[in-house]
């Protein structure tokens, strides 16, 4: 078991929360364990900001630091602890074959945020790496799920060939029913899980944390379009990964 993935595991007393690397899968030496100095996020609208206070629609659909956003209260809170700078490649739309420069994608989607990501992450050689809203953007434009995880195991690969033995950890989304989708997410979420444990990588799946736009309760949650977290919604989600990272490095050492 790689050391911070067992202590984030620990840490929020779940088994299900994170899937442990297999010693045959990936190295037992941690990446993250050995240094703090540098994360990449790479993702979609959920990791831009959209739905949030105050996100500038000029950016181009890009990442925006904006107050709430669950991307910038994490890099905000890792640069104040470690030192730690944060690269995000996100884009508004984004799929898993919007990273993959050899992919065709739909529309010739070759955005340089997301179509350099792999080639950054080789020249910045980050210490860990997170994979956000894996899989919505597939789901809700009716991506075969068979296209969506050959896709994920390509970029999986591609990123560790990059930068070799990284940390790389997977996100689930919260529960959506899009009104379009011919599947349900359920579909899209167990294929995120089996290629984090067929990988070595690891899941955090935040169904468990945040309620479906359908809930009673969920009120000031989720943005208007009931498929992307608004304020509140990102605040909870920044404040799962950020015990995460932190308590995985203070279980560094540790078995």
């Amino acid at each position: 078991m790689s050391r911070p993935l067992a202590a984030m595991a620990a840490a929020l007393m779940t088994s299900t929360l994170l899937i442990s690397p297999t010693a045959t899968a990936q190295s037992s030496t941690s990446t993250w364990c050995a240094s703090q100095d540098r994360i990449a996020v790479l993702g979609a609208s959920s990791e831009t900001g959209y739905g949030t206070t105050g996100y500038d629609p000029t950016v181009a659909d890009e990442y925006d630091a904006t107050r709430y956003g669950w991307v910038a209260r994490v890099a905000r809170n890792a640069s104040a602890e470690w030192d730690t700078a944060t690269d995000v490649y996100a884009h508004n739309g984004a799929t898993i074959a919007d990273f993959l420069p050899d992919e065709p994608n739909p529309g010739g989607r070759h955005w340089p945020t997301t179509h350099n990501a792999i080639d950054n992450v080789e020249a910045t050689q980050p210490d860990l790496i997170l994979i956000g809203g894996a899989g919505a953007n597939e789901y809700v434009s009716n991506v075969a799920p068979a296209t969506y995880e050959a896709h994920l195991r390509d970029l999986v690969q591609q990123l560790r060939d990059a930068r070799s033995g990284v940390d790389i950890i997977l996100i689930t989304h919260p529960d959506i029913q899009w009104p379009d989708a011919e599947r349900p997410w359920q579909d899209y979420a167990a294929i995120t899980d089996q290629v984090a444990r067929d990988t070595g990588s690891g899941l955090v799946d935040m169904r468990q944390y945040i309620d479906s736009p359908s809930t009673t309760g969920a009120a000031g949650v989720w943005y208007s379009d009931d498929a992307h977290l608004a304020d509140a919604g990102q605040a909870s989600q920044s404040s799962t990964m950020w015990t995460l990272l932190w308590s995985a490095v203070g279980g560094c050492g540790t078995t």
